[in-house]
């Protein structure tokens, strides 16, 4: 391919050029210019030499929350400072996690950086997490106890 472009849409039709002259072998794009509450859908094509391809599968996602991490990161208490996901970056995509007593773990919510949800994993196991199946990238993990409190973590899968 010569080059990428994406196109979007609030309804899903018509879609509008959204990003053009995306590098080739670009695999992940982020989106920061989202309404909260919209549902936007995208379709991506290659350009190569000069000859559009077919376009892709349309993908449809809903940005339901500000970004969360970036007030609740500031947010240093004792608890949640002691919350360890390790090793941190890693290839494997196997997480340990280190929980201090007190914190019985409900959920955990993986997210892309733009704020999609991309798996809820409830009732976890405390030790670890597997993010195997994702695609390398930098995620972050929403992490919930039985009280309602809440610990965000960025990390890297390679």
């Amino acid at each position: 391919e010569t080059f990428y472009e994406i196109e979007r849409s609030t309804d899903n039709s018509p879609f509008t050029v959204f990003r053009t002259n995306i590098a080739p072998n670009t695999t992940q794009f982020l989106d920061n210019s989202l309404t909260k509450d919209i549902t936007y859908f995208y379709r991506v094509r290659a350009n190569i030499n000069g000859v559009y391809m077919p376009y892709s599968n349309i993908q449809g996602c809903i940005f339901t929350e500000t970004l969360p991490w970036v007030t609740a990161l500031d947010e240093a208490t004792t608890w949640k400072e002691q919350v360890q996901v390790f090793p941190n970056p890693n290839t494997t995509g196997i997480f340990q996690l280190r929980i201090p007593q007190g914190f019985v773990l409900q959920q955990t919510t993986v997210m892309a950086l733009e704020g999609i949800v991309l798996e809820v994993i409830k009732n976890q196991n405390q030790e670890t997490i597997s993010l195997a199946h994702l695609s390398g990238g930098i995620y972050m993990l929403l992490m919930e106890d039985s009280k309602g409190r809440k610990c965000y973590r960025k990390i890297m899968k390679l």
